[in-house]
């Protein structure tokens, strides 16, 4: 018996495996109907595919898009506790200090975009109000980069939601249908092998 198709396989092992089989039946003359069928899986396949390599590149842009966001905000951390210390003459303790940075502003930056930006969701108001021109002019900055931020973390979760209803609309159905096929061919290919008396296993060769 021909193995089962995997829950798991790509479509590209899929494809491959699926015209492996059309290669053997077209080599032995045999099924020609079932040389339709498997070529316009194929086809399926490869429409599939594409929208797959489309679905991975928008993850991956929108992946590059996170990670900008994220430099622009480290680079405010990074900005911001500069300001202050030198606002603060260098006191870490300093109550205004502490408004921003409960914790090192290194440890702030090391956080990923969205625990980022929610630690920083009051800096904008916070700065707006300080008295220094130089922590004034980051609250504009502070709003721009966590509305950035926002954006490109909205444009992941698309791109994810994206990807996985291709798997479960397409994907799937996809996988089912080559094992309908390929379990079709095989009882066929059984049937030829009991009235040819070819050897035990016959069947099995046109399947990779």
């Amino acid at each position: 018996m021909a193995p089962r198709v995997p829950d798991d396989i790509t479509l590209d092992d899929l494809h491959d495996e699926l015209l492996f089989t059309e290669a053997r039946l077209e080599a032995a003359g045999l099924l020609p109907l079932a040389l339709i069928e498997l070529r316009a899986l194929r086809a399926e396949l490869d429409d599939a595919q594409r929208a797959q390599r489309g679905a991975r590149a928008a993850l991956i842009r929108a992946n590059a898009r996170v990670a900008h966001a994220d430099l622009g905000l480290d680079a405010l951390v990074a900005a911001l506790a500069r300001e202050l210390l030198y606002a603060v003459h260098g006191d870490r303790g300093h109550a205004r200090y502490l408004r921003y940075f409960t914790e090192s502003p290194h440890l702030v930056a090391r956080q990923r975009a969205e625990k980022q930006a929610a630690t920083m969701a009051h800096w904008a108001a916070a700065l707006a109000a300080e008295p220094e021109p130089a922590l004034q002019a980051l609250a504009p900055q502070v709003e721009a980069a966590r509305a950035a931020a926002a954006s490109a973390l909205e444009a992941r979760r698309a791109a994810e939601r994206a990807r996985a209803d291709l798997s479960l609309d397409v994907v799937g159905p996809l996988r089912a249908a080559a094992e309908r096929l390929r379990r079709g061919v095989e009882a066929e290919l059984d049937g030829l092998a009991a009235d040819a008396d070819h050897p035990r296993g016959w069947s099995r060769t046109f399947f990779a």
